[in-house]
Protein backbone atom coordinates (compact mmCIF):
# COMPACT_ATOMS: atom_id res chain seq x y z
CA UNK A 1 0.00 0.00 0.00
CA UNK A 2 2.54 2.42 0.57
CA UNK A 3 4.50 1.27 -2.60
CA UNK A 4 1.27 2.57 -4.52
CA UNK A 5 1.02 5.57 -2.42
CA UNK A 6 4.47 6.53 -2.79
CA UNK A 7 4.00 6.09 -6.98
CA UNK A 8 1.00 7.72 -6.73
CA UNK A 9 3.00 10.63 -5.07
CA UNK A 10 5.70 10.36 -7.58
CA UNK A 11 3.32 10.59 -10.76
CA UNK A 12 1.35 13.45 -9.48
CA UNK A 13 4.72 15.39 -8.94
CA UNK A 14 5.65 14.50 -12.57
CA UNK A 15 2.65 15.46 -13.41
CA UNK A 16 2.69 18.88 -11.60
CA UNK A 17 6.11 19.72 -12.57
CA UNK A 18 5.18 18.64 -16.68
CA UNK A 19 2.27 21.47 -16.49
CA UNK A 20 4.39 23.95 -14.94
CA UNK A 21 7.09 23.42 -17.59
CA UNK A 22 4.24 24.15 -20.29
CA UNK A 23 3.43 26.84 -18.39
CA UNK A 24 6.51 28.22 -17.83
CA UNK A 25 7.22 27.34 -22.33
CA UNK A 26 3.89 29.44 -23.31
CA UNK A 27 4.75 32.19 -20.82
CA UNK A 28 8.20 32.09 -22.97
CA UNK A 29 6.18 32.17 -26.09
CA UNK A 30 4.02 34.55 -25.61
CA UNK A 31 7.00 37.12 -24.19
CA UNK A 32 8.40 36.01 -27.43
CA UNK A 33 5.42 37.07 -29.26
CA UNK A 34 5.15 40.33 -27.85
CA UNK A 35 8.79 40.80 -28.22
CA UNK A 36 8.39 40.12 -32.03
CA UNK A 37 5.23 41.97 -32.20
CA UNK A 38 7.09 45.12 -30.62
CA UNK A 39 9.75 44.86 -33.41
CA UNK A 40 7.60 44.53 -36.45
CA UNK A 41 6.03 47.87 -35.05
CA UNK A 42 9.32 49.49 -35.03
CA UNK A 43 9.72 48.43 -38.73
CA UNK A 44 6.54 49.01 -39.88
CA UNK A 45 7.00 52.67 -37.50
CA UNK A 46 10.21 53.17 -39.79
CA UNK A 47 8.12 52.59 -43.31
CA UNK A 48 5.95 54.84 -42.98
CA UNK A 49 8.72 57.84 -41.58
CA UNK A 50 10.32 56.39 -44.88
CA UNK A 51 7.40 56.68 -46.86
CA UNK A 52 6.98 60.41 -45.53
CA UNK A 53 10.52 61.40 -46.52
CA UNK A 54 10.12 60.21 -49.82
CA UNK A 55 6.34 61.76 -50.24
CA UNK A 56 8.04 64.96 -48.59
CA UNK A 57 10.80 64.80 -51.45
CA UNK A 58 8.77 64.16 -53.91
CA UNK A 59 6.98 67.23 -53.38
CA UNK A 60 9.83 68.95 -53.03
CA UNK A 61 10.96 67.89 -56.62
CA UNK A 62 7.78 68.77 -58.20
CA UNK A 63 8.78 72.24 -57.19
CA UNK A 64 11.93 72.45 -57.71
CA UNK A 65 10.94 71.40 -61.09
CA UNK A 66 8.00 73.94 -61.64
CA UNK A 67 10.86 76.16 -60.73
CA UNK A 68 12.71 74.56 -63.18
CA UNK A 69 10.47 74.53 -66.19
CA UNK A 70 9.39 78.26 -65.25
CA UNK A 71 13.17 79.40 -65.70
CA UNK A 72 13.67 77.42 -68.61
CA UNK A 73 10.51 79.17 -70.23
CA UNK A 74 11.58 82.44 -68.91
CA UNK A 75 15.18 81.52 -71.00
CA UNK A 76 13.29 80.59 -73.85
CA UNK A 77 11.98 83.60 -74.31
CA UNK A 78 15.04 85.35 -73.59
CA UNK A 79 16.66 83.47 -76.29
CA UNK A 80 14.26 83.78 -78.96
CA UNK A 81 14.45 87.76 -78.21
CA UNK A 82 18.09 87.36 -78.16
CA UNK A 83 19.51 85.34 -80.57
CA UNK A 84 23.36 85.57 -79.39
CA UNK A 85 22.40 84.08 -76.02
CA UNK A 86 20.69 81.18 -77.63
CA UNK A 87 23.91 78.50 -77.07
CA UNK A 88 24.14 79.79 -73.58
CA UNK A 89 20.44 79.02 -73.18
CA UNK A 90 20.15 75.99 -74.97
CA UNK A 91 22.85 74.61 -72.84
CA UNK A 92 21.47 75.67 -69.34
CA UNK A 93 18.51 74.16 -70.65
CA UNK A 94 20.37 71.07 -71.58
CA UNK A 95 22.07 70.69 -67.88
CA UNK A 96 19.29 71.23 -66.06
CA UNK A 97 17.05 68.47 -68.06
CA UNK A 98 19.86 66.42 -67.16
CA UNK A 99 19.75 67.56 -63.63
CA UNK A 100 15.94 66.54 -63.82
CA UNK A 101 16.51 63.33 -65.20
CA UNK A 102 18.83 62.77 -62.17
CA UNK A 103 16.24 63.76 -59.88
CA UNK A 104 13.72 61.20 -61.92
CA UNK A 105 16.15 58.77 -61.50
CA UNK A 106 16.31 59.45 -57.58
CA UNK A 107 12.80 59.31 -57.20
CA UNK A 108 12.34 56.35 -58.98
CA UNK A 109 14.56 54.78 -56.84
CA UNK A 110 13.03 55.80 -53.93
CA UNK A 111 9.83 54.82 -54.88
CA UNK A 112 11.63 50.82 -55.56
CA UNK A 113 12.91 51.05 -52.25
CA UNK A 114 9.27 52.27 -50.98
CA UNK A 115 8.29 49.22 -52.55
CA UNK A 116 10.62 47.02 -50.81
CA UNK A 117 10.19 48.12 -47.61
CA UNK A 118 6.28 47.78 -48.61
CA UNK A 119 7.27 44.20 -49.31
CA UNK A 120 9.27 43.45 -46.22
CA UNK A 121 6.27 44.68 -44.47
CA UNK A 122 3.80 42.14 -45.72
CA UNK A 123 6.43 39.66 -45.11
CA UNK A 124 6.91 40.77 -41.52
CA UNK A 125 3.27 40.86 -41.47
CA UNK A 126 2.54 37.21 -42.46
CA UNK A 127 5.27 36.18 -40.20
CA UNK A 128 3.76 38.05 -37.21
CA UNK A 129 0.27 36.27 -38.34
CA UNK A 130 2.16 32.89 -38.47
CA UNK A 131 3.80 33.36 -35.19
CA UNK A 132 0.34 34.15 -33.83
CA UNK A 133 -1.38 31.00 -35.07
CA UNK A 134 1.86 28.92 -33.48
CA UNK A 135 0.89 30.55 -30.33
CA UNK A 136 -2.70 29.69 -30.01
CA UNK A 137 -1.47 25.95 -31.41
CA UNK A 138 0.92 26.33 -28.09
CA UNK A 139 -1.67 27.40 -26.08
CA UNK A 140 -4.12 24.66 -27.02
CA UNK A 141 -1.54 21.74 -26.46
CA UNK A 142 -0.93 23.44 -23.09
CA UNK A 143 -4.89 23.28 -22.64
CA UNK A 144 -4.98 19.64 -23.60
CA UNK A 145 -1.51 19.25 -21.45
CA UNK A 146 -3.59 19.87 -18.43
CA UNK A 147 -6.65 18.24 -19.03
CA UNK A 148 -4.24 15.00 -19.22
CA UNK A 149 -2.62 16.15 -16.25
CA UNK A 150 -6.00 16.59 -14.52
CA UNK A 151 -6.83 13.34 -15.44
CA UNK A 152 -3.69 11.56 -14.12
CA UNK A 153 -4.41 13.76 -10.88
CA UNK A 154 -7.74 11.90 -10.89
CA UNK A 155 -6.38 8.79 -11.74
CA UNK A 156 -4.13 8.96 -8.82
CA UNK A 157 -6.46 10.24 -6.37
CA UNK A 158 -8.70 7.20 -7.56
CA UNK A 159 -5.79 4.54 -6.84
CA UNK A 160 -5.50 6.89 -3.40
CA UNK A 161 -8.58 6.39 -2.41
CA UNK A 162 -8.88 2.24 -3.68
Amino acid sequence: MDEVMRETKEERDVALVATDTLEEAVGDLRLAGDTYTAILQERENAVVAREQQASWAEGSLRQREEAVEARAKELDEQASSLPEREAVVHRVLEQRAQELEARVRAVDAREAKLEEHESMAANAEAILQVAEEVNAERAHALADSKAVARQLDDGLRLREEA
